[in-house]
């Protein structure tokens, strides 16, 4: 009804549930803090908040706008999903993990107290299914589907029929991701929250219905994520977010002497002569950039408007092996260390997750349709099979006779010690819950540690593992920050990371009917 916004605000890492009344201009805490907020939304009748919270594995709950404890509707799905317009039901995605480690999507629905769950659709990994929303009539659910992690334009809108459950594509337009969705007055269309390619921000686009004809209502370097409407579409509420990112060095023995040096983004790494390769936004794309450790001589490197990412650097310091989707899709790519002479080493299928073997020789990668393991030749050539099960961000261990990998074991992360020839692991170390984070793993230089990043109670923190197993040990921790890297420098006695944190606001949106 226009009358409140309800909104999730964050306390040490813990989400709660906020409302905001619009005419009285006043704010009142309507669920307190417990781990993080997915997905919100009222009913068509304004008296309940629906909400799904993971803690620890995300569940669907139901409130009064009036307070009292939250009740649990629905297990195991994730943060989009829709009531329909009689509040009798709700259409929702549920992710599993097969047997072979990938992961599965089903387009769900359940009475609106969580009871007579059916499926209508499913996907699997990299295919998948998300902003489901029930269609005016209640006869078929909108859904997102397709995949976001090659890099590429492959997400379209489809329409699911609750009559016989088939599938119809309803524009030809793609889109990198789908946000979120909502229906303009009397179903006449839908506003997105969507970005049609992954080095772009979300914008807001009108998608008239049935015509699907698609205008693009916002641009610029804010991006939308979030997003409601009021019953008539007369007004609505979007979330703005921004990246603040740096990257920021100092000395390995004491994390918190690390000064920010420049706006960095993501991955980065040293090189041998202890530069830092980066990526950057600086130029308005996403580029990668070489500087020294003190942030003087800062050089771009990648001059196009893809993404130009994950840099890695050869211990010789002759070459740069990155990831990069300007043929369309992420792919293995080459330069010299000034930049120069960029070549491709991989084709076909997207890649991701790329490091390298210390003698040089061979560049290591996941294929992002299966996340199996896979190696090239440094002058590329054909592609060799290291591992057939999920195995990704590996990293070659100092003698070159193992490597370690993130695996799956059910719905659990392990790491996978496995030969350096392929084959079966040799060992499995257990991770603490869900937790691991970040881009890499890396072996201390005798052998005996690894060293990670993973968020197991607060703050994304790095930490050392044993290779024998046991806890891990809590290296450095940054609590006001996020932490997306960091890398330690080759004699050991630097540390980098890049570190920062989202901004966001709520802004009103009016004159939507027009």
């Amino acid at each position: 009804d226009g009358q409140y916004i309800a909104y999730e605000r964050k306390f040490e890492n813990k989400g709660g549930i906020w409302v905001r009344q619009l005419a009285a201009n006043t704010n009142l805490e309507l669920v307190p803090p417990s781990g993080s907020i997915y997905g919100l939304a009222f009913n068509h009748t304004s008296d309940y908040v629906y909400f799904v919270r993971g803690n620890p594995s995300p569940a669907l709950y139901r409130v009064s706008l009036v307070g009292g404890p939250p009740s649990k509707l629905v297990d195991n799905l994730e943060g989009n999903f829709s009531i329909s317009s009689d509040n009798t039901q709700i259409a929702f995605v549920r992710q599993t993990i097969n047997s072979d480690g990938q992961r599965q999507y089903s387009l769900m629905t359940a009475n609106s107290d969580g009871t007579s769950e059916r499926q209508w659709l499913a996907g699997a990994h990299p295919y998948g299914i998300d902003t489901p929303m029930w269609a005016p009539d209640g006869q078929s659910i909108i859904c997102s589907y397709g995949s976001t992690t090659g890099g590429s334009q492959d997400v379209r809108l489809i329409s699911v029929s609750l009559a016989d459950g088939q599938k119809k594509e309803l524009s030809t337009k793609r889109f990198f991701r789908i946000t979120k969705m909502a229906w303009l007055n009397n179903g006449s269309g839908l506003l997105l929250s969507a970005r049609t390619n992954l080095g772009e921000n979300n914008q807001l686009w009108r998608l008239a219905y049935p015509s699907m004809e698609l205008t693009q209502l916002t641009e610029g370097v804010v991006s939308y994520a979030d997003l409601s409407l009021t019953a008539d579409a007369e007004k609505g509420v979007a979330s703005q977010e921004t990246l603040s990112s740096d990257i920021w060095v100092g000395s390995s023995r004491d994390p918190n002497t690390l000064k920010r040096l420049t706006q960095a983004t993501g991955n980065f790494c040293w090189a041998p002569d202890s530069r830092l390769i980066y990526s950057s936004t600086a130029s308005g794309n996403r580029d990668l950039w070489i500087m020294q450790r003190d942030g003087k001589d800062q050089r771009q490197l990648t001059v196009d408007t893809a993404m130009d990412v994950s840099p890695r650097v050869t211990s010789d310091n002759r070459y740069i092996v990155f990831i990069s989707n300007r043929t369309g899709e992420f792919q293995v790519w080459r330069m010299n260390i000034d930049g120069t002479h960029q070549i491709q080493l991989t084709s076909g299928g997207p890649k991701n997750h790329i490091s390298l073997s210390p003698d040089n020789k061979w560049v290591f990668y996941n294929t992002t349709d299966d996340w199996h393991l896979w190696k090239t030749s440094i002058d590329g050539g054909e592609p060799i099979k290291v591992a057939e099960y999920v195995a990704t961000l590996a990293s070659m261990s100092p003698d070159q006779k193992t490597i370690v990998s993130v695996g799956r074991d059910g719905n659990r992360r392990v790491l996978l010690i496995l030969p350096a020839t392929g084959g079966a692991p040799l060992k499995r170390i257990d991770l603490p819950g869900d937790s691991f984070a970040g881009y890499r793993i890396k072996w201390t230089a005798d052998g005996r540690f690894l060293i990670y990043m993973a968020q197991l109670d607060g703050p994304i923190m790095i930490y050392k593992q044993s290779l024998d197993g046991g806890p891990p040990q809590e290296l450095a921790r940054f609590e006001q920050d996020e932490l997306f890297d960091f890398d330690y420098s080759p004699d050991g006695q630097s540390l980098a990371v890049t570190r920062g944190g989202w901004l966001h606001d709520v802004v009103l949106i009016t004159d939507l009917a027009h």
